[in-house]
Parts: structure tokens; C-alpha cells; sequence
């Protein structure tokens, strides 16, 4: 008898089915996104196996932490690096991935073995690596919208970054608060996370925007 499948194991499969779909979409149109898609691309990769492994443990009945713990510094280099591409900075963006890489590492450094004991989630790496991602995707979005001679939105990469921004800058608040409510053990603070699969739904569905624009254009992608 196949055992039932509970909601948050739908999400799951969901989550596979929408990377799947990104990156089936990333590789059909990586040649109209530019140079710097090859960084998406990383991300979305580390992002289907790590979504795949976390499901696998979940059905198992395991604790999936530390698949994401592995799994954000690779996210966070491709999107800062994908992000610092678009900043349009030349001689500085060496500089400020050195920083942000130093600053990020000693973080995971002090908190990541710590997590991996307990098997939890490095939440000051996210909040840190987060609020990196934000401020270069919001940079990038700036540079974009004083240099392009097109409207921002139908340059492809307008949609990543735009997905950093927001899923980013919704789910750094929304950690916070959850964690706050579950410690204070109200009952429907679980169903928060209801909102961080919403904004994920947001994000990897602006990856598909971002390639069927990237298709229709005539030229690719400067960067």
C-alpha cells in the first residue's frame, strides 16, 4: 500500500517539479541570457539536487538541515557573482566579492559546525547572505534601469534579479518572525512557511519569464 502523502510532501515535489522547470527552461535559452546565466545555471543545479536530497530525506522521515547548510554557500557565490556581473563595476567587483566571500566565510566558519551537530539551519549565514544578495541585486537593477535603452522589464536578467530581491528580501523578515513564534510555541506558526514557498514560487516562475524574454529578443543579453 503506498503510504499517504501529506501537504508539506506535495510542496516538496512541487519545489522539485518548478526547479526542474527553470532549468529545463535556463538551458533551452542560456545563450539569449548572457554570459553571466552560466552563474544561474550553477545555482539552479545546486538547487535541483539539493531540492531532491531534502525531499528523499523527508519521505524518509529524516532531518533535511544539513542538505540546505551544504547547499546556501553555493547559492550564495553564483547569485552574488551573477549579481556583481550586471553591477556594471569593473576594477571594484573583485574587491567586493573578496569582502563579501571573507565576511560570509567567517560567519559559516563560527555557526556552520555548530548547525551540522545539531542538524538545524544556519540562520545567521542566511540572514547575512540574504541581505548581501539584496543590496548587489538591487545595485545591479539600478545600473540596468540608468543604462539600458530598452525598458528594464524586457531586459531578462530585470526578472532574476528582481527574484533575488524579493524572495530574499521577504523570506529574511518572514525567518525571523517564524522562529520567534515557534519558540513562543503558538500553534500556527508552522503555517508561515506557507508564505516562503509563495515567494519560491515567485522566484524560480521569474526564471521562466526571464527566458521566453530572452527568446523573443533579437539580441542577447550584454552581460
Amino acid at each position: 500500500m503506498i503510504p499517504a502523502i501529506s501537504i508539506w510532501g506535495w510542496i516538496s515535489l512541487g519545489k522539485c517539479a518548478l526547479v526542474v522547470a527553470a532549468l529545463l527552461a535556463w538551458a533551452l535559452g542560456r545563450k539569449a541570457l548572457g554570459a553571466a546565466s552560466n552563474w544561474l545555471g550553477l545555482q539552479l543545479v545546486a538547487a535541483l539536487v539539493a531540492e531532491g536530497a531534502a525531499t528523499a530525506l523527508s519521505f524518509q522521515g529524516e532531518n533535511n538541515l544539513r542538505v540546505y547548510d551544504a547547499y546556501l554557500p553555493v547559492e550564495f557565490v553564483a547569485l552574488l557573482c551573477y549579481a556583481l556581473i550586471w553591477s556594471g563595476l569593473q576594477r571594484a567587483k573583485g574587491i567586493i566579492l573578496g569582502v563579501c566571500l571573507t565576511l560570509y566565510g567567517l560567519v559559516l566558519w563560527n555557526e556552520l559546525p555548530t548547525a551540522w551537530n545539531k542538524q538545524s539551519f544556519t540562520t545567521t549565514g542566511y540572514l547575512l547572505g540574504g541581505l548581501v544578495l539584496v543590496c548587489a541585486s538591487v545595485f545591479a537593477l539600478f545600473r540596468i534601469a540608468m543604462r539600458s535603452e530598452v525598458p528594464m522589464m524586457k531586459v531578462p536578467s530585470t526578472w532574476v534579479l528582481l527574484s533575488i530581491v524579493v524572495f530574499f528580501g521577504g523570506s529574511i523578515p518572514l525567518l525571523g518572525l517564524t522562529n520567534s513564534l515557534i519558540e513562543r510555541q503558538v500553534a500556527w506558526a508552522p503555517n508561515m512557511y506557507f508564505i516562503n514557498d509563495g515567494l519560491y514560487l515567485f522566484r524560480y516562475g521569474c526564471v521562466l519569464v526571464a527566458v521566453c524574454i530572452g527568446l523573443r529578443n533579437t539580441t542577447p543579453s550584454p552581460a
